[in-house]
């Protein structure tokens, strides 16, 4: 989607200033509603020159997009090609939309048309999903290294991890952890990159399934551990660590692996069906589980202030359940002793600290990776 709203954005300077507000309204961007009611002014006008007609279409068309109305948006993508049955990404864009109503044929259709008028990356990405919806694999491969070939300068990581998933699906696992270990040099020699530890261990992942996938057990589990570590509590992860511990006789392991899987999410569908081939019912989280994945989440996020609010609750609610004499209660203090150092409260950090040192100095109680284990942090 940035694509097409960076090449939009970028061709609609208009100069007329008798539609200026119009084209303020129809080049809005985060405001969907104001573009559509913008660009619907200005193609009602009945004004526009052939080039800006079709700005004003396509410009609608995301817009549209935007909202789900994928109709709508094929409608003005059609008007769009009438004016211009030779731009490639509108055929692109339009083979996009059909996709997402599932209606997959016209969506290889004019995906296909996309590239026969160019070759471009985006028609090759999206016709390569869509092949692997209708599970042809062979076909998504060949149209992922298209797109990595046309990249060749700088291939998304995404582009590596797809091709991946496709050569898994087919049973290419050899070639999957390949593709997964080219991504993962590429995220390393990346400085530019945010947000390293989730992409990082996203790729982690996908190769600790090929690896799993091609009976390479020990090394799946390094993978799958590393990934964990780098970003932890991520449904996916846990579900490949589970599928890895079951392969390796450790049953009872990998069933907690795929519980703290629906504790973070609790309609992960993956985790629920590793569960029901176990013959195990999905434990529902308790109170206390989904507001620590809340604290978890927004700590993630960066947002410390609502993090260091959110494990007030789960502090509360830790005193209603177990009260403040246990390893849960002094277990609350340490996140909580964590997101004030982290939002530099150093006095609240410090309280908390004690209190906890306080409860444990009380009685031997287990330790702090033991209590987040159990339920379910990592």
């Amino acid at each position: 989607m940035n694509g097409r709203w960076c090449w939009i954005l970028a061709s609609l300077l208009w100069s007329s200033a008798a539609f200026s507000d119009d084209i303020d309204d129809c080049n809005a961007s985060g405001d969907n509603a104001r573009a559509i009611k913008g660009c619907t002014s200005l193609i009602n006008g009945g004004n526009l020159n052939r080039r800006n007609a079709i700005r004003a279409f396509e410009k609608r068309a995301s817009a549209y997009t935007e909202t789900g109305d994928f109709d709508a948006a094929i409608a003005d993508y059609t008007m769009s090609i009438e004016f211009d049955p030779k731009s490639e990404l509108t055929y692109a864009f339009r083979g996009e939309m059909y996709g997402k109503k599932a209606d997959f044929e016209a969506a290889i259709r004019d995906l296909t048309k996309s590239l026969e008028l160019k070759a471009n990356s985006i028609a090759y990405v999206d016709r390569a999903r869509i092949y692997e919806k209708v599970g042809d694999h062979a076909r998504a491969i060949t149209d992922y290294t298209q797109a990595i070939e046309l990249d060749a300068g700088s291939p998304s990581l995404s582009l590596y991890t797809s091709r991946a998933e496709a050569f898994m699906a087919s049973g290419d696992y050899e070639s999957a952890i390949g593709d997964c270990t080219k991504a993962i040099e590429a995220d390393a020699a990346d400085v530019e990159l945010t947000d390293r530890n989730s992409t990082t261990a996203d790729l982690f992942n996908c190769r600790a399934g090929a690896l799993l996938g091609a009976g390479r057990f020990s090394e799946a589990l390094h993978d799958s551990e590393h990934s964990l570590t780098l970003w932890p509590g991520v449904p996916a992860a846990l579900t490949t660590r589970g599928r890895v511990l079951e392969a390796l006789g450790r049953r009872d392991e990998a069933i907690a692996d795929f519980q703290r899987a629906l504790t973070n999410a609790p309609d992960y569908d993956e985790a629920k069906t590793a569960l029901a081939k176990l013959g195990v019912a999905a434990r529902l989280p308790d109170e206390m589980q989904v507001l620590l994945k809340h604290v978890v989440d927004l700590d993630h996020d960066y947002k410390r202030d609502e993090a260091i609010l959110a494990g007030k609750d789960y502090a509360r609610a830790v005193e209603r359940q177990k009260g403040t004499a246990g390893p849960e209660y002094a277990f609350a203090l340490d996140v909580l002793f964590d997101l004030y150092a982290a939002n530099d409260q150093l006095d609240e950090a410090e309280q908390a600290a004690r209190q906890a040192l306080a409860i444990r100095e009380s009685a031997a109680l287990v330790d702090r990776p033991e209590i987040a284990s159990c339920i379910g942090l990592v």
